[in-house]
């Protein structure tokens, strides 16, 4: 029985997973979302080198569209995807410090029970 983790500490394991889990997840849309202001910058760059008409993808299909009212939307999306990389970012900072206060917390449990350094220890890379 001294070899098996009290029930709080599998729980505290399996929260910090998750929490690995989480940040993967974040950083993925957060490297989505950057990817996608910068496709929107160059689009607008492009935008106002144009000159004559201009068109937008609709679906499958490209239209003619007017340059104002097409450079007002890509100045919406990109101020809503500035936003969304905003929060993103934040919300990886948080889990961040969560996962190296729970790390930390882990490892003081772990390494009094006489265990090999190393064994049971989940590193996170930061």
């Amino acid at each position: 029985m001294a070899e098996q983790m009290s029930e709080e500490l599998q729980k505290q394991i399996i929260d910090f997973q998750n929490m690995q889990r989480q940040l993967e997840i974040v950083l993925m849309q957060r490297q989505q979302a950057a990817l996608a202001a910068n496709e929107l910058t160059i689009a607008l760059e492009e935008l106002g080198k144009a000159s004559g008409k201009v068109y937008k993808i609709a679906g499958t299909i490209m239209v003619e569209a007017d340059k104002a009212g097409l450079e007002k939307e890509l100045k919406e999306k990109k101020e809503s995807m500035d936003t969304r990389l905003s929060v993103l970012t934040k919300q990886e900072e948080k889990l961040r410090a969560k996962l190296r206060e729970s790390q930390s917390t882990l490892q003081a449990k772990l390494s009094p029970k006489g265990r090999s350094k190393g064994e049971g220890e989940t590193a996170i890379v930061t």
